[in-house]
């Protein structure tokens, strides 16, 4: 079976474990944006026996995310949801890559201030992970890069571009304040890593690009309860 049909079944699978319980639990939906950043890298890029490192700096970009889910009935602290993500990864404009993630998440939270109003909490701290998803293109301009040097045509131009799946790691942490019932607010941090390596055919000359993606992002949003 290949990676793609098994990443396929691994969403699958995700979407039938939230489903089941979610009519006799506390479902939630949240929409967010914010903030992303991802760290400095090595990029590395090589074609044939030959290989170039260069360190990156990536410009901070904005990031949105959806996340359905349930807390469990009999134990309230726990829950599972699953949660699609999109944001951009640049450097100055030479490189860019656009990354999109679909997270199935075990989340963990402690109610504080119930009240009569609140029974499941006022403020909630929680956390959360799962093997995310990543579904990137990276895409830059040859002549701007070491490529041309590689494959020895110094002149060369065009659009280095390719897509790529992908599993990494997927964290966040965050509180919720109750502002109504049925309505809250949401502030998260949330971390992921993966990576990628991409591949594409610069005038007969098959040229790949890796890079380390440590992204850091920081939240805000609404969450609803249904």
């Amino acid at each position: 079976m290949s990676l793609k049909a098994r990443l396929i079944g691994s969403f699958l699978v995700a979407v039938m474990m939230i489903l089941p319980g979610s009519a006799n639990a506390e479902r939630f939906a949240d929409l967010m944006a914010g903030f992303s950043y991802t760290q400095d890298s090595d990029l590395s890029f090589a074609s044939g026996n030959t290989r170039v490192e260069s360190d990156i700096s990536f410009d901070g970009s904005f990031a949105i995310g959806y996340r359905l889910g349930y807390w469990f009935e009999g134990q309230p602290e726990f829950g599972l949801a699953l949660e699609a993500d999109y944001t951009t990864v640049e450097n100055e404009g030479t490189q860019e890559i656009d990354v999109f993630s679909v997270t199935p998440l075990v989340m963990l939270r402690l109610p504080l201030s119930i009240s009569q109003k609140y029974p499941k909490g006022e403020w909630t701290p929680f956390i959360a992970g799962g093997p995310g998803i990543f579904f990137s293109r990276m895409k830059y301009e040859v002549a701007n890069s070491p490529v041309p040097d590689i494959i020895g045509m110094p002149t060369v131009t065009g659009e280095y571009k390719d897509d790529q799946i992908d599993i990494g790691l997927d964290l966040r942490a965050g509180v919720k304040k109750m502002m109504a019932p049925n309505w809250a607010l949401n502030l998260e941090y949330r971390f992921f890593w993966f990576e990628p390596e991409y591949e594409d055919n610069v005038l007969g000359s098959s040229v790949q690009t890796g890079v380390d993606l440590y992204t850091h992002s920081l939240m805000i949003g609404v969450t609803f309860n249904y």
